[in-house]
């Protein structure tokens, strides 16, 4: 099993995040498999007039359908700021709104290793800050799991925008020489 793709960028003021699903073979010829028999099922209940069947199997071949989607072409992508975080999915040819979460004085970063059997430990971050009450608030979860170096970076480039974040708000006016 390979790792899932990963790319990040910080141009001084966001940090940009691409991640890129890598789903196994076995993994999307089932998938693949399993979508193939759910046609011939809704068309058969289609043609025995066997409505309620149909619009049940419908509903299951489309959750699948984005399920497989997603194992084959998913990717994530994510811009961090030191006042929002910014999220969108992308299923190959359909890609989601950009959403927006605001994000309170501080935001708390934890890793959350996942455990599979027979393949290399992934972890997923979680971004949660505090709401106007100071209570917790889960701001966002990565959907593609990441290796643990990768995580690393990425928490290293939270780190960096909130110092920077912490500079510019203590720092000292400039000087000028005339």
């Amino acid at each position: 099993m390979k790792y899932n793709e990963f790319d990040i960028r910080y141009d001084g003021v966001c940090l940009y995040l691409s991640m890129k699903m890598k789903a196994s073979i076995f993994a999307k010829l089932i998938l693949g498999i399993l979508n193939f028999l759910l046609i011939p099922i809704i068309a058969l209940m289609i043609t025995e007039h066997i409505i309620p069947g149909a619009i049940i199997f419908g509903v299951l071949l489309i959750l699948l359908l984005r399920y497989t989607m997603w194992n084959f072409w998913g990717g994530e992508y994510l811009i961090i700021n030191s006042k929002s975080i910014s999220y969108q999915y992308d299923y190959g040819f359909l890609l989601t709104n950009l959403t927006t979460k605001k994000i309170g004085k501080v935001l708390n970063t934890e890793k959350i290793s996942i455990h599979q059997h027979g393949k290399p430990e992934q972890v997923t971050i979680q971004f949660s800050t505090y709401d106007q009450d100071e209570l917790p608030e889960l701001v966002y979860q990565l959907a593609i799991p990441i290796s643990d170096k990768d995580a690393e970076s990425l928490l290293m480039g939270v780190n960096i925008i909130f110092l920077d974040k912490v500079a510019d708000d203590y720092s000292l006016p400039p000087l000028y020489l005339n």
